[in-house]
């Protein structure tokens, strides 16, 4: 299935009070079709991307949502201990394995070669579910919704993709009124 289908149905999961952190130029570009004044788009995350949730996360008592592909999880890696040790409940990292570099010439990346990849998570001490099947093989949205809901971080959420959009229309914010419209959002 196509991220930008994935990516879809999991924001229609979500609830109007939720927070989220997007990394990457093109999950960008496909998450804003989308869009909602909880949403905050990193277009060239650099790492930076998880670090931005966990410190909304620990500062507010919203949902925090941090989307990105697996390359972009790759650069980000040395802020997960710090989510998992935060103990923030309600931190949630959403993964898009993807298996490519999608948004820099589709060479593969480590992710999907790792024998233990999974293990990474778990030793770090997220709680890990793999929604894929749910989305593949048409489970039902409300009961994932549901459990969503219920769910408690810090939590990886992997989701497998197997095809990645092309292009999109660029956002239309400047990095400063993502700032503004973020900082407004927290606060009310």
């Amino acid at each position: 299935m196509k991220r930008f289908t994935l990516s879809r149905l999991f924001l229609s999961l979500l609830n109007d009070e939720d927070i989220v952190i997007i990394a990457g130029k093109s999950l960008c570009e496909e998450a804003y079709r989308y869009d909602k004044k909880g949403y905050f788009y990193i277009k060239r995350s650099n790492g930076i991307a998880s670090s931005v949730a966990l410190g909304i996360a620990m500062n507010t008592d919203k949902r925090v949502f941090i989307l990105c592909s697996d390359y972009d999880f790759l650069k980000e890696m040395g802020s997960v201990p710090q989510i998992a040790v935060s103990k923030c409940t309600n931190i949630f990292y959403v993964l898009f394995n993807e298996g490519i570099y999608s948004d820099d010439g589709g060479g593969p990346t480590i992710y999907r070669e790792m024998s233990a990849a999974i293990s990474i998570f778990f030793n770090c001490g997220f709680t890990f579910n793999d929604y894929s099947d749910y989305f593949y093989k048409k489970g039902s949205m409300k009961t994932l919704k549901n459990s969503l809901d219920r769910a408690k971080g810090p939590r990886v959420i992997n989701i497998y993709v197997d095809e990645v959009c092309k292009k999109f229309d660029a956002l239309p914010y400047s990095e400063v009124e993502l700032k503004n419209r973020i900082s407004e959002f927290i606060c009310n």
